[in-house]
């Protein structure tokens, strides 16, 4: 019989390659093609990354049920932002937060915490110099909240030492990081439908690294060396 690892790549890349055909219809909705039903299709395509994770291992270790929880926490936040702005940044919120206890359960090294926080301070502090005051009064404790824990999850991505994942998980926080760039310049600096395409395909291309990196193990390093 074959085994459950080569079972799991074709449904992976099937997953993958009809949520990026997802997106793909989205953007070329953005493009200004009428009739595309942007809604379902990128709803289907975070269920894409949901299943992914499943798929992966995600539910094999403390730190993929976390990592998968927080995708699913992903997944509502796209479903309640198309209803309510607030909503939807609440959920992401609360996915950051999951992927922060993900990334601390699967292991952290100290020192590459500690390099990484100055960086990605100044890093946030900078768009929150340039993004902040753009901010409607009601909605600033929630940026700014959002901001504290998008950018902790990248420190806590940084950090991670002992996960035999960990390029994903890593490149999957920092897409992340910058596809929220877009989504508040599209909220609060430039309405324009462009920041689509910047947007969608760091997003969902981040959900499904960590989707993937959801399966990975301990290897055994050092944790809070």
């Amino acid at each position: 019989m074959p085994s459950v690892e080569r079972l799991r790549r074709p449904a992976l890349a099937a997953l993958v390659t009809v949520s990026a055909f997802c997106v793909a219809a989205v953007l070329v909705s953005a493009a200004g093609v009428p009739g595309v039903p942007s809604r379902r299709l990128l709803l289907a395509a975070s269920t894409g990354f949901v299943a992914s994770a499943l798929v992966a291992g995600g539910l094999g270790s403390a730190a993929g049920r976390l990592m998968t929880l927080g995708l699913v926490g992903c997944w509502f936040g796209d479903y309640l932002g198309a209803i309510r702005f607030e909503a939807g940044a609440l959920a992401f919120l609360a996915a950051h937060v999951l992927f922060c206890a993900a990334f601390a359960v699967a292991g952290l090294s100290g020192l590459r915490v500690r390099v990484a926080v100055p960086v990605w301070l100044a890093i946030t502090g900078g768009i929150a110099v340039w993004l902040v005051p753009l901010v409607p009064p009601e909605n600033r404790p929630l940026v700014i909240g959002y901001c504290v824990a998008i950018t902790a999850m990248v420190v806590l991505a940084c950090g991670l030492d002992s996960w035999d994942r960990r390029q994903l998980a890593l490149l999957g926080a920092v897409c992340f990081y910058v596809s929220d760039i877009f989504v508040a310049r599209w909220k609060f600096v430039d309405a324009s439908r462009w920041n689509a395409f910047g947007c969608y395909p760091l997003y969902y291309g981040a959900c499904f690294l960590l989707a993937l990196s959801s399966g990975g193990r301990r290897t055994g390093g050092p944790a809070g060396a």
